[in-house]
C-alpha cells in the first residue's frame, strides 16, 4: 500500500485556520485522520475491482478466441 502523501493537516497555513478554537483544531485533527483512513480504504477498494475487472476482460478475450 502506498505511504501517505506528506501534507499540512487540514489546511495548516490557510487563513481561516487563525480563527480555530482549540478544540475545533482537536475537531479538524480527528476528522483529518478520519479522512485519510477512509481515502485508504477507498484505494484499497478501487484495486480490488480493478483487478476483478481484468481478470474478467482476460477471460472475455479468451472466450472470444483473441488471446
Amino acid at each position: 500500500m502506498p505511504a501517505p502523501r506528506q501534507e499540512k493537516p487540514f489546511g495548516l497555513g490557510a487563513p481561516w485556520t487563525h480563527h480555530a478554537t482549540p478544540e475545533e483544531f482537536e475537531r479538524l485533527a480527528r476528522l483529518h485522520n478520519r479522512i485519510l483512513r477512509k481515502e485508504l480504504a477507498l484505494s484499497a477498494l478501487r484495486q480490488e475491482r480493478a483487478g476483478i475487472m481484468r481478470r474478467c476482460i482476460r477471460r472475455m478475450r479468451r472466450a472470444a478466441g483473441k488471446d
